[in-house]
């Protein structure tokens, strides 16, 4: 007799963009915490068994640690064209502890690979300024009281 076991639920984002339309593709980006590479990894797994209709889902982590531990991937998509963009904004504004994921639902169009590295870093930075606008907008309140 086969054991049952619990199927984990994806944890909620910290953030999410809004969907973004390019020649009938459509992308977005969610943003999670996590505590180290296998979280990380586990969240992408679960993702891609819950929505089968993505096409691609790229992702790009950041992990604290000495030294840190990074991680990405295109998913299928021509190299450097989906995970590296993220991973080079994750560095860029130098957040740890952090998974940001994209996710692609394919139009029928290709889009060659500078539309799509700009597709996947769009969807991102939206993400990943809405979790910095959460911030900057309890600091501003804070700030003029």
């Amino acid at each position: 007799m086969k054991k049952i076991t619990a199927v984990n639920k994806i944890r909620s984002p910290l953030s999410t963009s809004p969907r973004i339309t390019v020649r009938k593709s459509i992308f977005f980006a969610t943003v999670y915490s996590v505590a180290n590479d296998k979280e990380a990894r586990e969240i992408v797994k679960q993702m891609k068994r819950e929505d089968r209709k993505a096409r691609h889902i790229t992702f790009a982590f950041r992990i604290s640690a000495n030294p840190v531990v990074e991680g990405m991937s295109d998913d299928g998509e021509p190299r450097g064209t989906g995970g590296l963009p993220i991973l080079m904004l994750l560095r860029n504004k130098d957040l740890k502890d952090m998974l940001v994921t994209v996710t692609r639902y394919w139009g029928g169009v290709k889009l060659g690979p500078g539309n799509l590295k700009r597709a996947y870093m769009k969807a991102a930075r939206e993400a990943l300024d809405g979790l910095a606008g959460n911030n900057h907008q309890h600091r501003a309140n804070v700030s003029s009281i």
